[in-house]
Parts: structure tokens; sequence; C-alpha cells
């Protein structure tokens, strides 16, 4: 563990939990989906958005409300294809069986 530390980065502009972070081929990373912290006056919400870090930047960009995933999702899986493209699978929400793909030359 010589030479190893953990250095801050830009925030996200929703705190997920159980979300997915899937490397893309040109170094940014795809935050998919997970739930909001609850708060005091309300529950935790599965969500439907996505969030792209980009290492070049420091920065995050958020899906727009016309650019969601079909399905809120939380407890799922996103694996990058050869294409470049992230198939996102599963949700512990209704309907569970129901799969979509990202693709990289939208966003």
């Amino acid at each position: 563990f010589n030479g190893v530390s953990f250095v801050s980065k830009a925030s996200m502009t929703y705190g997920r939990a159980l979300h997915t972070a899937t490397l893309l081929i040109d170094r940014r990373v795809l935050i998919v989906g997970g739930i909001s912290p609850s708060t005091s006056t309300a529950k935790s919400t599965v969500l439907a958005s996505y969030e792209i870090y980009n290492w070049d930047t420091d920065s995050f960009v958020t899906s727009t409300a016309s650019k969601t995933l079909n399905v809120a999702r939380a407890k799922h899986t996103s694996t990058r294809l050869s294409s470049g493209d992230v198939v996102i699978v599963g949700t512990y929400s209704t309907p569970s069986n129901v799969s979509e793909i990202w693709r990289t030359n939208t966003d």
C-alpha cells in the first residue's frame, strides 16, 4: 500500500447507493440508477437518472428529463459491450425483466 492515497474529486449531482459505475472506452464513467438517500421527510427513491463522470474536466454531467432510463433501477448490472455501448439489466423494483442499452454516441 505504499504510495496509495485517495484524492477528493467532483461531487455527483445526486447521492446514490446500489448503483453501477461502468468505465467507458473514452475513459468517462457511466453511473446508472441506484437509490437516493432517504431524508427525514421522504423515503429513498429508486432513480431512473444517470450521470457521466469526465476525468479530463473532473466534472459530472447529469441526464436530462428527456434522457433517462426506461425503468428506474437499483441492484442492477451494467456491462460495457465491445461496441462501447452499455447493457443495463435487472432491478429489484418492478418490472425486473426489462433490459436496455445505453448508446455511447448519445452523450
